[in-house]
């Protein structure tokens, strides 16, 4: 006996392979879609991280720029200071600064140089300072550095606390009493410089430009690899530095 289908079976089979097609196409056009978002969405990241970077790196060379010229005035008056009284000690000063001049336009344009190459030039700036000063003034410098570690710092990173020093932590009869002391791991650079604050002196230690652009720079170049301490107390103004490397 033949059995006959209804046709609102036909009509129930119908709708129900129209309702699976239906469901496919959209479950494949939504995994279409969350794909092609995610594509444009780790495009657009990438292009974001670049911005990023370019920006940081137009942000440290604008830093970079506001720094050198500082020094270069600081020096160019410690030799005409020398020039006036017809020093002697004129012609070494001159090749001294050549070495500074040297160190500030060419190894402080790359991102990291090695760190005897910054002590260097610590070392020629202080011989700089140190023509200006007047007699009686104390000025110390150790350094430690181990010599089987190939340690790279970021150029001019040390420079404008020595510099703030100078400046700020001078006498009214032009004497200074600064120490500075390094010390070079291969996991770490420690660097420390404290110098005496005299009644007659500035005491804007922690708010000049030079102080405000290496405290960004520390922070846009090494992150929470760094640790910076700034003590100022009635007869002194401490900095301590730590990067890890």
């Amino acid at each position: 006996m033949v059995t006959l289908e209804t046709p609102s079976f036909h009509i129930a089979t119908g709708k129900a392979f129209i309702f699976i097609r239906f469901f496919v196409f959209f479950i494949t056009l939504a995994a279409s879609g969350m794909y092609g978002y995610s594509i444009q969405n780790a495009k657009r990241e990438l292009v974001l991280k670049e911005m990023e970077k370019q920006q940081m790196e137009s942000n440290l060379q604008l830093l970079k720029s506001q720094l050198s010229p500082h020094f270069l005035f600081n020096a160019m008056n410690s030799l005409y200071s020398l020039s006036l009284k017809k020093s002697e000690e004129l012609p070494n000063a001159i090749l001294t600064f050549s070495d500074l001049l040297r160190y500030n336009t060419y190894d402080s344009a790359a991102d990291y140089v090695n760190v005897e190459k910054e002590m260097e030039y610590l070392h020629n700036y202080i011989k700089i300072q140190k023509l200006r000063v007047a007699e009686g003034s104390t000025i110390s410098f150790s350094e430690d550095i181990d010599g089987n570690a190939s340690v790279k710092i970021a150029p001019m990173i040390l420079v404008p606390f020595v510099e703030n020093a100078f400046k700020h932590g001078r006498s009214a009869e032009g004497t200074v009493d600064i120490a500075i002391r390094i010390c070079v791991t291969v996991s770490e650079i420690d660097f420390f410089i404290s110098n005496k604050i005299f009644a007659s002196g500035t005491k804007d230690f922690a708010h000049g430009i030079g102080i405000q652009n290496v405290k960004t720079r520390l922070q846009l170049i090494y992150g929470p690899k760094h640790h910076l301490e700034i003590q100022e107390m009635e007869t002194e103004y401490n900095v301590a530095l730590k990067i890890t490397i």
